[in-house]
């Protein structure tokens, strides 16, 4: 018979249901017969049945309603804005004080659990909170942190940390082997402007320095054509110039070539008709 009325109660009247006492918790106040004289008195009592409900920082209105509505002390104020207002006062105390224990937590177990990963070999850049968790299922330092989204957090912090600093490093180690790959193009006279990139990586694999350097025989294939062709490009700017610098050096050659030859012709021209007015004046004598 209790079985067949419990699975007719509508979700209504399970809610009416009265909220359990908690031993843990004082008596609860009693709403004078015309009501607090305070608002700081009302706003114990009303803060006295949401921690009596267990309401939790992040509920609704609607949910810590439907917990506390049966309850006496509801009426703990007058006005349902009143109520909502209070309501609002104490989740928001209960997430910030939430948020502290949280930032306490994690301020104690982040450098504990920052320093047993770094002193393990099988935690990488790649490496999943998934993995770390059936890892370090057993350590006593991982098993410290009881909240799962802290682990995952902290966790997650130091690999991130990881993967950027090891991308500096790739990033550096690029930036380096480059350098050295130009300094080595440039050591190699035979390559000129007119060098096929085929040429050219064949002189680079046959050198001293490719062979003697493992960092710089890391260097990807396409990064050594990037190279190449950065180089290739500076060597016809330098081909270009000189050969623009000899064009005007050739121009202006052949300009004093013409000018002495003007010069040349001119004084020819003067002498000659010098030396034809000379004769006419000894004959005419």
């Amino acid at each position: 018979m209790q079985l067949a009325l419990n699975t007719y109660l509508t979700p209504t009247s399970q809610q009416a249901l009265p909220i359990p006492t908690r031993p843990n918790l004082p008596e609860d106040p009693v709403i004078p017969h015309n009501g607090f004289t305070t608002p700081e008195d009302a706003e114990r009592a009303f803060f006295h049945l949401l921690r009596k409900a267990n309401v939790e920082g992040d509920w609704t209105w609607d949910q810590g309603m439907r917990a506390i509505i049966t309850d006496p002390l509801y009426k703990s104020y007058n006005t349902l804005a009143e109520k909502k207002a209070a309501f609002e006062k104490f989740t928001s105390n209960l997430r910030a004080k939430e948020a502290e224990e949280k930032e306490a937590r994690l301020a104690k177990l982040r450098p504990a659990l920052r320093n047993m990963l770094k002193g393990n070999p099988n935690v990488f850049h790649y490496s999943t909170f998934v993995n770390a968790d059936k890892l370090f299922a057993q350590h006593p330092i991982w098993q410290q942190a009881k909240v799962e989204s802290e682990r995952r957090m902290i966790f997650e912090e130091y690999v991130d940390e990881l993967k950027q600093r090891e991308v500096q490093e790739t990033r550096n180690t690029r930036t380096r082997s480059i350098s050295k790959l130009v300094s080595l193009l440039k050591s190699l006279s035979v390559v000129t402007v007119f060098t096929k990139w085929r040429e050219a990586l064949k002189l680079i694999q046959q050198s001293v320095e490719w062979n003697t350097d493992a960092e710089l025989r890391q260097v990807p294939m396409l990064d050594l054509l990037l190279a190449f062709e950065d180089y290739s490009r500076l060597k016809e700017r330098e081909y270009e110039d000189l050969t623009r610098k000899e064009e005007v050096n050739k121009r202006r050659k052949e300009r004093k070539c013409r000018e002495a030859f003007r010069v040349s012709h001119v004084s020819l021209q003067l002498r000659h008709a010098l030396t034809t007015i000379t004769g006419t004046s000894e004959r005419a004598r």
